[in-house]
């Protein structure tokens, strides 16, 4: 009986002791690799629809294949508005513009510049009224 108790507890107080000693040699180089990430330079779209924010796109400093980036498509109701907000981050604007292109990226389908824009707290906000007859396919 004694030998059937021996065994376990002795494999028992081996497996206890390794996971002790592993987590002491494992744990003593442990270092602190965590830094503060700079505060944001370029500016963040987001587009609005009923109040609800639908879309985000951030700033890009090199020019990106728009194909493979599905995540910035913004679909456009039948009433061809959108809304928006574009947070500054501090940054000086000069002029608001935008471009729609086709799924592909290449093929321009509206473009036009945004003149009647609210700046306030860093943040612009402005309603696209998008041309009434173009052609999405």
């Amino acid at each position: 009986m004694k030998k059937k108790l021996v065994k376990p507890l002795v494999l028992a107080l081996v497996f206890i002791g390794a996971l002790i000693s592993f987590s002491i040699i494992t744990n003593q180089t442990n270092v602190n690799l965590t830094s503060a990430m700079e505060e944001a330079k370029l500016p963040l779209v987001r587009f609005y629809h009923n109040g609800t924010a639908i879309n985000e796109l951030h700033g890009y400093v090199k020019e990106m294949d728009v194909a493979k980036m599905r995540d910035t498509i913004t679909p456009i109701g039948s009433d061809r508005q959108l809304s928006l907000e574009v947070d500054t981050y501090g940054m000086t604007v000069d002029r608001l513009s935008y471009e729609i292109r086709g799924i592909d990226g290449e093929r321009l389908v509206a473009d036009g510049e945004i003149t009647d824009y609210s700046y306030s707290e860093n943040r612009l906000c402005a309603d696209i009224k998008v041309q009434k007859n173009i052609n999405l396919f």
